[in-house]
């Protein structure tokens, strides 16, 4: 008999040890709880993003660094190149210089003439005694008015840019000849000014002038002097 019952006994504690494993693993089932394994998995993996976020965060810091290098290298050959030339005028020479016969009324690569008020305005500035604004109250009966169309540093360049800006401008410029007037820019040497004309008055080279103008050319009005006729 105690045999018999020590064995029920066994048999009773196996029996319920297995019963108390299903219930467990079918409360996971419904719940969806995940084993205790699974948060030390999660925490890992959000550890691995957290140091790939640090590294691209120093990459960028270290990219905006070598910007801030390769900026104070360069700024000072900028800062020097706008503050030296603090003078249109020295600019306008250099740029001369540089190019040649320079003109702003050249026909460009495109056919089209290339626009510039400011570098023929500049010319024009470091010539005062014969400027159209200090000379068009005088009497134009003696030599009348010109059309300034561009500047060059030599008569033969002046002469080919009036070939060419005929050949781009021949229904405006037909009816008129070249003018060469040499002027003195100082320091940066001196000049040849390409006029077309002459025009008998103001007016009628303002007229000129303003048909240039729309067709793309840079122009001027300057009163003549029978030294250019």
């Amino acid at each position: 008999m105690v045999i018999k019952n020590d064995r029920r006994w066994l048999f009773l504690s196996l029996l319920g040890g297995a019963l108390s494993l299903g219930a467990c693993a079918g409360q996971e089932a419904v719940t969806g709880a995940p084993p205790a394994s699974k948060p030390i998995a999660g925490y890992q993996r959000l550890g691995t993003e957290k140091e790939t976020l640090e590294e691209r965060v120093n990459r960028l810091e270290q990219d905006l660094a070598e910007l801030r290098i390769d900026y104070s290298v360069v700024r000072p050959a900028m800062e020097k190149l706008v503050f030296s030339e603090n003078s249109l005028d020295r600019r306008l020479g250099r740029i001369e210089n540089a190019f040649g016969p320079a003109t702003a009324s050249l026909v460009a690569p495109g056919g089209e003439a290339a626009q510039s008020s400011a570098k023929p305005a500049a010319v024009a500035r470091m010539d005062p005694v014969r400027d159209e604004t200090k000379m068009a109250g005088k009497s134009s009966s003696a030599a009348g008015f010109g059309i300034h169309l561009a500047s060059y540093r030599g008569k033969t360049a002046a002469m080919e840019g009036w070939h060419m800006l005929q050949q781009s401008y021949k229904s405006a410029l037909a009816s008129y000849r070249p003018i060469i007037r040499r002027f003195d820019a100082g320091k940066d040497g001196t000049y040849q000014r390409l006029l077309a004309g002459p025009l008998s008055t103001h007016a009628a080279a303002e007229s000129l002038c303003a048909s240039l103008k729309k067709q793309g050319a840079w122009c001027q009005v300057l009163a003549l002097d029978p030294s250019s006729q």
